[in-house]
């Protein structure tokens, strides 16, 4: 039987196995680490491969290695130097990945620093998103400004920017850039919305507002609002 390992305050985790890790303070492990289920509360720091059922961390967590978790809750950042193969990541906080990272579902509020691909069924995102790469992905919604120097390729695109965004190029079936509208602001207050650019976006249904494109092809429907600006849209059977 594996054993669970309990510290109240600052504790270290060896290279093993375990079970349960539970640990009242900050921690600091090198080597690889096993274990069904790590929870910290505190900062953590770790240099070797991981591999979770799950891992909860209240606190900063930075992840010298590769990891493998099936799901990550954390409050507070979390720097990630190597590969990444979560199931699903819920942070409130601001992350950064230094490789490629492989999700089925993310949740974030906060900021999104990638700098290669991120392959994922699900993308919620209340904040940044900087991705140097790719976006592979069914589905993204993002609620605030993104930043991709590669392709975003997804069945369904839903991007509410509120400061200046930019995609290098976009493939979907439905693609919606909205102005972002906040909730409980009265009309009579202005709010700025952050203008959408992209250089070119294939789809089905294209719904744009506030966004300057280069190019459009698209087999259905294009909408776009009196404030976007499109060099070149061509309907494609």
């Amino acid at each position: 039987m594996k054993k669970s390992i309990k510290i109240s305050g600052d504790g270290f985790i060896s290279e093993g196995e375990y079970d349960v890790v539970k640990i009242m303070g900050d921690v600091s492990s090198i080597g690889n680490v096993y274990a069904r289920e790590v929870k910290i509360n505190g900062d953590a720091e770790f240099r070797g491969n991981l591999d979770f059922g799950q891992l909860n961390v209240r606190g900063n967590t930075h992840i010298n290695g590769d990891i493998k978790v099936g799901q990550v809750k954390i409050s507070g950042d979390l720097l990630v130097d190597g590969n990444a193969d979560i199931e699903k990541l819920v942070l409130v906080g601001d992350c950064k990945f230094s490789s490629d990272i492989k999700c089925d579902i993310v949740d974030i509020d906060g900021d999104i620093d990638i700098e290669f691909n991120i392959y994922a069924k699900e993308i919620n995102i209340n904040g940044l998103v900087k991705v140097k790469g790719s976006i592979e992905c069914e589905s993204i919604t993002i609620k605030g400004s993104i930043q991709c120097d590669g392709i975003l390729k997804a069945q369904s695109v839903n991007i509410y920017p509120y400061s200046k965004s930019y995609c290098n190029e976009i493939k979907s079936s439905k693609i919606e850039i909205l102005k972002y509208r906040r909730k409980y602001i009265p009309n009579l207050y202005k709010v700025k919305h952050g203008r959408f650019s992209c250089k070119s976006m294939k789809g089905d249904d294209i719904k744009l507002e506030n966004s300057y494109v280069e190019y459009i092809e698209y087999t259905k429907n294009l909408n776009i609002s009196d404030d976007c600006k499109v060099e070149k849209s061509v309907k494609v059977s």
